[in-house]
């Protein structure tokens, strides 16, 4: 295990894969409201979907359109699991919970600092706990 941390959870248990994001996202101009690609030239993560994954950021950058391109991937199935962040995004926050995408920050950023592209994410809702593990590759 790499961590186990208490946190803020909007939603509800899910486990995952990780994808995460160094740099700051937005739902809006940063993500493809289509297929759920990460489409921002600034982001190292150009090109890879966040479709049924654990995006791991310090912070998003919520926009009220934003949200719908979030609520356009929910419908497509094409959302992630979960995002977990180290600081709140009220407007993503709100967004995540109309779209049924569980919401988590609180994380320390020393902590999400460790966490690589496909370790295993778990969010424990009942208890506020967030569990990341190593996956050796």
């Amino acid at each position: 295990m790499i961590a186990k941390v208490k946190a803020r959870v909007v939603g509800r248990s899910v486990s995952g894969e990780a994808l995460v994001s160094t740099v700051p996202i937005s739902f809006l101009g940063d993500v493809d409201k289509e297929t759920g690609v990460i489409i921002s030239p600034e982001n190292p993560l150009k090109g890879v979907s966040i479709a049924n994954r654990i995006l791991v950021v310090e912070r998003t950058r919520g926009s009220t359109v934003g949200i719908y391109v979030l609520y356009a991937l929910a419908k497509r199935g094409r959302a992630p699991k979960a995002i977990v962040a180290s600081k709140p995004d009220p407007v993503v926050i709100a967004g995540s919970v109309l779209c049924d995408v569980t919401y988590v920050y609180g994380v320390p950023r020393n902590v999400i600092e460790k966490i690589r592209c496909g370790d295993l994410v778990d969010v424990d809702a009942e208890r506020g706990e967030v569990m990341f593990w190593r996956v050796e590759r």
